[in-house]
């Protein structure tokens, strides 16, 4: 997992290591509710946080107690969780009679495929605009649209059984030629 870049996972660490090291100098404990749970549920992301932060040299010598690195894991756990929503297809849902009928849409393909994509916005097809366009990897509209620049499918407001297997085919097209690209040489 590549978290180096998640620039809010560094300033919420920052931000929580500032009072915790005034905790963990005064002799402190700060009880966590959720460390036995992190701990049953979440132990590799508590571990690696453990073995890793431990190393810095603000740590070094500390005797930092479970529940404040149960603290430090909430913050990776949540950049995991960023990290997965952008790892997924980023989709902008487009209708033709406006907001209302592409948030159903939007609502309806969330409940359907919310493993696969990230419905990043919705809007009416006038509101499209480049802003709009920009990290999308699918359109999905209510009406044809005029867009090279990305995969577009066309479905119903009511995102029938049809328009989910139309969608699921979609979806495993784009996720073939993703896993092409990514395994060819010539594109790493």
């Amino acid at each position: 997992i590549f978290l180096t870049d998640d620039m809010l996972l560094k300033n919420c660490l920052m931000e929580h290591l500032r009072p915790m090291l005034i905790r963990v100098h005064q002799g402190i404990v700060l009880k966590n509710p959720l460390l036995n749970e992190i701990m049953s549920e979440h132990r590799d992301v508590f571990d690696d946080t453990k073995m890793y932060l431990s190393k810095m040299p603000c740590l070094e010598g500390c005797e930092v107690s479970d529940d404040e690195w149960a603290y430090l894991t909430l913050h990776f756990m949540a950049a995991i969780e960023r990290l997965q929503e952008r790892n997924k297809l980023q989709v902008l849902v487009i209708c033709s009679t406006g907001y209302g009928s592409a948030q159903l849409l939007k609502c309806r393909i969330e409940k359907e495929f919310s493993e696969h994509i990230h419905v990043v916005t919705e809007m009416g097809y006038f509101e499209m605009n480049e802003k709009a366009l920009q990290g999308i990897d699918l359109i999905i509209s209510t009406v044809p649209i005029k867009e090279e620049r990305c995969d577009s499918i066309i479905l119903h407001p009511y995102l029938t059984d049809e328009d989910c297997i139309l969608l699921g085919e979609k979806l495993e097209v784009m996720k073939s030629k993703l896993n092409r690209v990514n395994t060819n040489p010539s594109f790493q």
